[in-house]
């Protein structure tokens, strides 16, 4: 764009910006046939179309007081009771599966004692084989097949509880 400075602003021409001329764009649908591109092209093509993001990328853990990512994807309650303070339709909470959680008995006996998490890990882990707690499970595992979750609960330490275990189960 060439503008001259010797006039005042009232009587300089309007500027044309002209576009640089586009490339021409052409898409590979099928790599596997193109010429130009060499075989490590088609296998890293092949690699990303055909690969599926590991469960540990695709699932998250986070507190529900938290406010959601953009990445977040569809967030689970995982917690047996309901959070206080949140209405039955808060966006931080999401879908609810309260069957996945631990019984209401091994929670109190655990009661976030990090010198029996080993044992709550166990016990947890049993009461999940079978079933309402297998049919919870099997959904969450349905679900990261459709897309990123992130399990959300109401605990403070999320290293030392159930969510851990949950997380180790469905990775």
């Amino acid at each position: 764009m060439n503008r001259s400075t010797s006039s005042p602003p009232s009587q300089r021409n309007s500027a044309t910006v002209t576009p640089p001329p586009l490339r021409e764009i052409t898409s590979h649908t099928a790599p596997e046939s193109c010429q130009r591109c060499n075989s490590a092209a088609r296998s890293t093509f092949i690699l990303l179309r055909f690969h599926r993001m590991g469960a540990s990328r695709r699932i998250k853990v986070a507190r529900v007081y938290d406010d959601p990512g953009l990445d977040d994807g569809e967030r689970v309650l995982v917690d047996r009771l309901w959070p206080r303070g949140f209405r039955k339709g808060d966006p931080r909470v999401g879908r609810w599966i309260p069957k996945v959680a631990p019984s209401a008995g091994l929670r109190k006996w655990y009661s976030h004692e990090t010198a029996r998490f080993d044992e709550f890990a166990a016990r947890y882990a049993s009461e999940l084989d079978d079933g309402e707690g297998a049919a919870a499970l099997a959904g969450l595992r349905e679900m990261l097949r459709d897309g990123p979750v992130t399990l959300v609960t109401a605990a403070r330490d999320l290293d030392g509880s159930h969510v851990a275990v949950l997380l180790r189960l469905l990775s």
